[in-house]
């Protein structure tokens, strides 16, 4: 694990020690608290590890960390599993360095996949969520694709820097920090990644929205989540969203949006017969 990494781990267990009150953890709150949360000796004390390796960790400091010592500080922190697997992605020292390359296209047999989907918005997105294939369906929905470039394809950079896109959807602030939570744990394995870095760097200077959720380090999120569009000439569209690992690239993502109630189903017909 790089410096980076040990650096990410260190500060989302600050965030997540400062969420804690300590009446949650059966621990007195006490009158000297100058802030709220847990201290880091308490959480050594609830993990039973010393306050200086701890506070080591927490310094992003290069140490060996153990499967075992790690669940405990979990069980502290009172992390859910999705929490858990962020920091066991980010403490895996013995995983060998993966070095993604860029999906430039989707291969014939995928957007054969993507096109039989028919009406339903659908995508397939690279490791750092650049969309590199699509159907007719999401054009309509989410934009021309063939008329972006590469950084307005990204799903993340969109979301915080279009103003058109931001406007299609009708409950904005949820759906993007559904969104930073997603990128951050689907992109944990990438987290010593220059690509992945110099852009999320890139994106906190362009949107202050995106800077504040990101530091948050949030990983948990909705797993039922609906997104609610707002698509003329039709009005309201509300999706169920899926998304899956194409086996024979694990790289890429494909994203089908199914239309969560009859309205919405009709109101694609309309729009669909529309566009034709």
């Amino acid at each position: 694990m790089d410096e980076y990494r040990f650096k990410e781990l260190g500060q989302f267990l600050k965030t997540r020690r400062a969420r804690i009150s300590p009446t949650q953890v059966g621990l007195p709150y006490g009158n000297r608290r100058r802030t709220p949360g847990l201290k880091r000796e308490e959480v050594a004390q609830l993990a039973n590890v010393s306050l200086t390796w701890y506070t080591w960790l927490e310094q992003g400091r290069p140490i060996k960390v153990s499967e075992q010592v790690l669940e405990s500080i979990g069980h502290a922190l009172l992390l859910d599993e999705t929490e858990m697997q962020y920091v066991f992605m980010l403490s895996q020292l013995t995983m060998t360095e993966i070095k993604p390359q860029k999906s430039q296209l989707v291969s014939k047999p995928l957007q054969a996949v993507l096109d039989k989907l028919g009406p339903f918005p659908s995508f397939a997105s690279d490791q750092y969520w650049n969309v590199i294939g699509w159907n007719a369906s999401a054009k309509v929905i989410f934009g021309n694709f063939d008329k972006m470039n590469d950084r307005e394809r990204n799903t993340i950079w969109r979301m915080f820097t279009n103003p058109s896109y931001k406007g299609l959807f009708a409950e904005w602030d949820k759906a993007a920090r559904w969104i930073v939570s997603q990128f951050r744990l689907s992109c944990g394995i990438y987290a010593s990644d220059q690509w992945f870095k110099k852009f999320v760097e890139e994106l906190m200077i362009e949107s202050n929205d995106f800077k504040q959720w990101w530091l948050e380090h949030n990983v948990a999120f909705e797993e039922n989540f609906r997104k609610k569009l707002n698509v003329e000439p039709v009005g309201q569209l509300v999706f169920d969203f899926t998304s899956f690992d194409v086996s024979s690239d694990p790289r890429i993502k494909i994203a089908v949006h199914t239309p969560a109630d009859e309205e919405t189903f009709e109101k694609l017909k309309v729009l669909f017969r529309n566009d034709t």
